[in-house]
């Protein structure tokens, strides 16, 4: 039997996730869950908002949910058992093993698309602090002509910034939810 302190974390995480759930789900018009028909989502790192249970329940609604895999432009297909193929990767975070059907980022230009993305910090207007990748970028340079698409940033509000130096490279987000 679990003690009073893993009690309280259980329902601590139990009630950050339903509200990071229900912020996403609610927070703006476009994003209700009837209105996409793909979510592209990033698997969080340590430190970034926990963003897994919109996943779960996008695949519990029947959507087609994808994590992107090591070329930007090809995403995982997951299934509703996802959490069973995930690995430590050598740099310490976690992805998927196995293999798992691909969808092509090409293809969204006709598929109304929500890209989820968790941050280590934002700034209200959109612009992202992730870990360095520059996956998000690369993704976002082949898909932000597409109308079907629409990115959103989620992040914790105490890690929200008036500002932070952007590099060249860098694309902003089209809305920002913070928890």
């Amino acid at each position: 039997m679990a003690d009073n302190a893993d009690l309280k974390k259980l329902l601590r995480k139990r009630y950050l996730s339903d509200r990071i759930t229900g912020r996403v789900l609610s927070d703006s018009p476009f994003i209700g869950f009837s209105s996409f028909d793909v979510l592209l989502s990033y698997i969080p790192l340590p430190g970034e908002v926990d963003v897994t249970p919109v996943m779960d329940k996008a695949l519990a609604m029947g959507k087609t949910v994808a994590v992107p895999s090591m070329d930007y432009s090809v995403f995982s297909i997951i299934s509703p058992s996802w959490r069973d193929s995930l690995v430590k990767l050598g740099n310490g975070t976690m992805g998927l093993g196995g293999n798992f059907p691909t969808l092509d980022v090409k293809t969204l230009s006709t598929l109304k698309t929500l890209v989820l993305l968790p941050a280590l910090a934002c700034t209200s207007d959109g612009w992202r602090l992730g870990r360095g990748g520059g996956f998000y970028d690369r993704l976002m340079s082949v898909i932000s002509s597409f109308d079907s698409v629409t990115s959103i940033c989620v992040c914790q509000k105490e890690h929200v910034m008036d500002s932070f130096p952007a590099e060249e490279h860098d694309i902003k987000t089209d809305k920002v939810i913070l928890v």
